[in-house]
């Protein structure tokens, strides 16, 4: 299972931005929670975006909780978001087996002249 971490006001982008919205009816310690379309900025390009992903089953007022491992940035860089709290964590199961088999490979011919 991989572990992710909630989004707040004012967590940082990998481009330089910042979320700069947030849902002041839920907090993590004194925070505004972030959630799937809230505006966020970038740190290269002008302007402001959303936030595009959301973590599945987990909601607050009508909208889906950002979180680490389903949500980035809609600038032109699709920035990952850095979590500011790294108390509050969520889990996403794998959707790979761990006993999947090895890939079938093939084998190729070549025809020699």
């Amino acid at each position: 299972m991989a572990k992710g971490y909630y989004l707040v006001l004012g967590d940082k982008t990998t481009c330089g931005g910042m979320i700069i919205g947030g849902d002041t009816t839920h907090t993590l310690l004194g925070k505004p929670v972030a959630r799937e379309q809230e505006q966020v900025t970038c740190g290269i390009y002008p302007g402001i975006f959303t936030i595009v992903g959301h973590i599945p089953c987990d909601s607050v007022n009508g909208r889906k909780f950002a979180g680490t491992l389903h949500s980035k940035s809609s600038c032109p860089c699709q920035s990952r978001l850095i979590p500011s709290i790294l108390t509050n964590t969520y889990e996403k199961e794998s959707n790979v087996s761990s006993n999947a088999s090895e890939p079938e490979q093939y084998a190729q011919s070549v025809k020699i002249t």
